[in-house]
């Protein structure tokens, strides 16, 4: 049962959410367990459901403002297991915030037998007078029963049940058998039927082990364990957001899961089967679990103390220890006494005490300080004999003395009681670039290297560029059994011997000289790229070494330049022509005339 706002306030809705795995639950499943004022039956204002915001199998009772206090009360939850039919009930409390007298915890769990045993109730006036009513009757009438404690000198099976407290009504003349305030504080007393820590009624003959605040089931020795903690013995924390047997359900914070130290189930009652009764979750204590633990404090109301080193470095969810338990205690938790003749951190230590006696759990020390022989110190821990000084240990391994015996610590190399084994140093394949091991003795071992490496290991590479041939300043890169030359740009070759000629250029990325492209040149020699012809002009194939193989690049079409002078030449071959025929031709007819002489017609 998850009991939510147990302190009822004007104005705000109730809720009481039993939450089930396997249980059968219906509408029936919520009852008034006793009537305290209210009646035997639930308030008129109420709503059973399906459980929500959270996700949780089982049943939600809500109920109203309406009802004001009308909804406090002892409230009871059934179910029937559809395997064994077995009906299982749980209850809880809710109590008003007017009434000026509330319970220190809502439930108390006693053994029979024990004594001395006190309930508690609170009030702002701790010295006010009370009135105490027990299954519905009122109690004690002197002075001393009207105070806020209550005192059982020796619990029995009749103290179990519903203790209710008050303020006496102003109006002393009403009859307190008939008076219900309804305000009233509200708590239950749960008796277990063996004496404290026994189980097995009714001979109650078997040891309980329940630990973290786990109570311990009289008749099967069960521990319900309790909220945030799981295990056969409760021995395993969950962290502050869990719940359930298996810690198995979460609280929940606007619909979302957080870390094992979240603060989830802060302001809620868990209630669980008798006799375990209701707690705050672990982490929380408070009648409205809202406080956090105190510091050495872990656990369900914060009623662990923690055996931690350091008690400000205790899980305040669950008990583990930061720095480790303090002496004399072990666990997970650091809850678990050291068993019989154990002591100190984590009880790792076993006494040494004369008689076989038990020693102290915190410092090992003996009764009347007499420990058995052959040990001595203060808690009989030294042991006086070496059983060291034969020197047991072979092939020098290291002899540590023990309580009537001796261990031997070998070096590396050697193995056995006595070290007496030499191991085989090359299984641990020490030799390294595949080289070959070869086991020479103890703690000795040698590497047959192959070509190309040296060393005790073969770690090391042997530097081929001692005797490189890499010309042209090449820089030389040592590789296995072999060496690269990095030729300097320009230059290629296995040594960088060949240097890139005229009408070609070093190509890096395919690493050869490649022949200049068409329309570009080189007139040097070790160059990385080639220049390309000006002005447009192209060259007429490949690998030109010089500007003067870039020619125009139509031969048909001058430039204006070229047009222009050829222009210019043409008419000087015509007027050059025109000359000479003209020449020709006058000195042609002057010589005929000659021939003919005077009078004469040429023709």
């Amino acid at each position: 049962m998850v009991n939510e706002h147990a302190l009822v306030r004007k104005g705000e809705i109730s809720f009481i959410k039993c939450v089930s795995d396997e249980v059968e639950l219906d509408h029936g499943t919520f009852r008034r367990d006793q009537d305290t004022g209210s009646g035997s039956r639930l308030a008129p204002m109420h709503l059973v459901g399906p459980i929500s915001p959270e996700s949780w199998p089982g049943k939600r009772l809500s109920m109203y403002p309406d009802d004001d206090l009308n909804r406090t009360g002892v409230y009871s939850c059934e179910g029937k297991d559809p395997n064994t039919h077995i009906m299982t009930k749980i209850i809880g409390i809710k109590i008003g915030t007017s009434g000026g007298v509330w319970p220190e915890f809502f439930t108390y769990t006693a053994s029979v037998e024990d004594k001395d045993f006190t309930l508690n109730f609170k009030s702002f006036d701790p010295t006010s007078e009370v009135i105490w009513k027990y299954r519905g009757h009122v109690i004690g009438g002197s002075p001393q029963d009207r105070k806020l404690s209550r005192t059982l000198s020796s619990v029995t099976s009749q103290h179990a049940g519903t203790y209710e407290c008050f303020k006496p009504p102003e109006n002393r003349n009403i009859d307190l058998s008939q008076y219900r305030p309804l305000d009233q504080g509200i708590l239950r007393l749960i008796v277990r039927s063996c004496p404290s820590h026994k189980w097995g009624f009714p001979r109650c003959d078997k040891q309980c082990t329940c630990i973290n605040g786990g109570i311990c089931d009289p008749d099967t020795g069960f521990c319900v364990c309790p909220p945030g903690f799981r295990g056969e013995n409760c021995e395993t924390g969950c962290g502050g957001n869990r719940f359930g047997f298996k810690c198995q359900h979460h609280c929940k914070q606007d619909g979302k899961t957080h870390g094992a130290d979240a603060e989830e189930c802060r302001g809620k009652h868990f209630c669980l089967q008798d006799p375990y009764g209701c707690s705050c979750g672990t982490g929380f204590s408070g009648l409205e679990c809202t406080n956090g633990c105190g510091s050495g404090q872990f656990g369900a109301d914060c009623k662990q103390e923690c055996h931690c080193k350091r008690a400000d470095l205790c899980n305040r969810f669950t008990g583990v220890c930061t720095m480790g338990c303090a002496p004399g205690w072990k666990g997970t938790s650091c809850q678990i006494g050291c068993d019989a003749f154990e002591w100190g951190e984590n009880c790792r230590h076993k006494c040494n005490c004369a008689g076989n006696v038990e020693c102290d759990s915190l410092t090992g020390a003996c009764p009347g300080g007499r420990c058995k022989q052959p040990f001595t110190g203060d808690s009989c821990q030294i042991d006086s004999l070496n059983e060291c000084s034969s020197n047991p240990c072979k092939h020098d391994g290291e002899c540590i003395d023990d309580v009537f015996s001796y261990k031997c610590k070998c070096l590396n190399g050697t193995t056995g009681a006595h070290c007496e084994t030499d191991l085989n140093d090359c299984d641990s394949s020490p030799c390294l670039n595949d080289g070959t091991c070869e086991d020479i003795g103890v703690k000795k071992f040698t590497c047959h290297c192959p070509g190309g490496f040296r060393g005790n290991t073969c770690e090391e590479n042997i530097n081929d560029c001692e005797r490189h041939k890499c010309e042209n300043d090449a820089e030389c890169l040592d590789d296995v059994m072999t060496y690269v030359c990095e030729c300097k740009p320009g230059y290629i070759g296995r040594f960088c011997e060949e240097i890139c000629t005229k009408g070609s250029f070093h190509d890096t990325e395919s690493d050869i000289c490649a022949e200049c492209y068409e329309n570009w040149y080189q007139d040097s020699a070790g160059q990385v790229e080639c220049k390309p012809c000006p002005n447009g002009l192209i060259t007429s194939g490949k690998g030109s070494s010089h500007i003067t193989q870039c020619i125009s690049s139509n031969m048909g079409e001058m430039d204006p330049i070229m047009m222009v002078a050829s222009g210019m030449g043409g008419i000087l071959v015509l007027v050059c022509v025109g000359v000479g025929l003209w020449y020709w031709w006058t000195h042609k007819s002057t010589t005929r005339l000659e021939h003919l002489g005077p009078g004469r017609s040429a023709w």
